[in-house]
């Protein structure tokens, strides 16, 4: 798989990646899909999107720029943008009707790659109630969770209404970064924001887990 004119393969992300001196443009996609896009670094935010627009490694649209603010607000050097889904699509209801497999499995690759050489990244959940435009999203959240079980989880600004991390084009700037808890079929569970004590946040956590349970 050639995925832009870096000649990127499924199997190089780590090796493309690693290869970027920092501050260089990391890009892994075309004008179909988008695996990778960002600006390398030491210590980059990750950022987790719904599904790429038109951003490419020339031009940036309005998520990429509120990336790059929210980066320099917090210290880091770099920033990566990532997404549930790779298709590009402007709007979400565009999206395919099912999950294409093979983008999907390529998708799952770049982000294990991205996790595997930032471990302790700033990870921020950022795909907004668009979540809900698709069943397989979930399940692709579902995925990626399971690529690092034990990875630290940023949103900024309350949850949605139906419980879901901000959109960053709707987060005013300087806002700062909250824990974010996902139950096992990855609904976001608390977050500090809500101003629930510890207690509380680990209670829900068990319930969820007994919800999941299939007991006799």
């Amino acid at each position: 798989m050639n995925d832009n004119k870096n000649g990127t393969k499924k199997d190089s992300f780590e090796s493309f990646i690693k290869g970027k001196a920092n501050g260089k443009v990391l890009y892994v996609g075309d004008d179909k899909a988008r695996f990778i896009l960002g600006q390398s670094g030491a210590n980059p935010i990750i950022c987790f999107g719904i599904n790429p627009s038109t951003a490419n490694d020339k031009e940036d649209d309005p998520t990429i720029l509120k990336i790059r603010k929210i980066a320099s607000e917090n210290n880091c050097d770099g920033w990566i943008m990532l997404n549930l889904y790779p298709q590009r699509a402007t709007n979400p209801n565009d999206m395919h009707e099912k999950a294409d497999d093979d983008l999907n499995k390529k998708n799952y690759e770049a982000i294990r790659s991205v996790f595997n050489i930032y471990p302790n990244a700033l990870t921020l959940a950022s795909w907004g109630n668009a979540i809900e435009k698709r069943k397989y999203l979930k399940d692709c959240l579902k995925e990626i969770l399971a690529i690092a079980p034990d990875r630290k989880w940023v949103c900024r600004g309350k949850l949605t209404v139906k419980g879901n991390p901000r959109h960053q084009l709707y987060v005013p700037d300087n806002t700062k970064l909250q824990d974010l808890y996902f139950g096992l079929e990855g609904k976001a569970l608390c977050s500090k924001d809500w101003k629930i004590p510890v207690y509380r946040c680990v209670q829900l956590l068990i319930n969820n887990v007994y919800e999941n349970l299939n007991l006799e």
